[in-house]
């Protein structure tokens, strides 16, 4: 091989190896990005909200709308019967198709990776877990307009559903904290989904 054509290829893995790094720093940003309203709006509700943190507030049932004080029971135990359900399905389920694949590709002589399973550090997954639902948003939050835009048009005499978030959202004044509640519902609602 000539000395230029080495030079060139040389100069073609360095301009990879730099484009690389700068789609994992903007994976990075964009994560990070995601992430900084949540962390912000969390951190509000941990100073503003400890205070009313009590033993009450977890073994009370809750108070009728507008009534202050109230706590969060059945809302706990219902999450831990969801939990506790779910787990007794799908542990089970998730087990056993492990340990099949395990085996049958041993009795095969095969490896995980040569089935192209292959395992990935923490944080790979977790950015491409977090990459895929925030590009999946726009289509909620389109699905989110389109429904509210059928419904304005076809059934207008209809009221809108109450929601506990639609008075908060209504009090907020800016444009852009609206907007962080919404990307908090709608990051939030998955993970605390009841």
């Amino acid at each position: 091989m000539s000395e230029a054509a080495l030079q060139r290829k040389a100069g073609h893995i360095s301009r990879r190896a730099i484009w690389s790094r700068v789609v994992i720093a903007g994976c990075y940003a964009a994560g990070a990005i995601v992430v900084l309203p949540l962390a912000l709006i969390l951190g509000h509700l941990i100073v503003k909200g400890l205070p009313a943190l009590s033993f009450s507030f977890f073994v009370d049932l809750p108070r009728p709308v507008g009534e202050p004080g109230g706590g969060m029971a059945n809302a706990i135990v219902g999450t831990l019967i969801l939990v506790g359900l779910a787990a007794i399905i799908a542990v089970p389920v998730g087990v056993g198709a492990g340990v099949y694949l395990w085996v049958r590709l041993r009795a095969l002589g095969l490896d995980l990776a040569e089935v192209g399973l292959h395992t990935r550090e923490w944080r790979q997954n977790l950015l491409y877990g977090v990459g895929g639902y925030v590009a999946a948003l726009p289509l909620v939050f389109g699905s989110v307009f389109l429904v509210k835009w059928l419904g304005d048009r076809f059934f207008p005499q209809a009221p809108p559903p109450f929601h506990p978030l639609l008075a908060v959202s209504a009090a907020a004044g800016a444009g852009w904290i609206r907007f962080a509640l919404l990307v908090v519902a709608a990051v939030m609602a998955p993970i605390l989904e009841e």
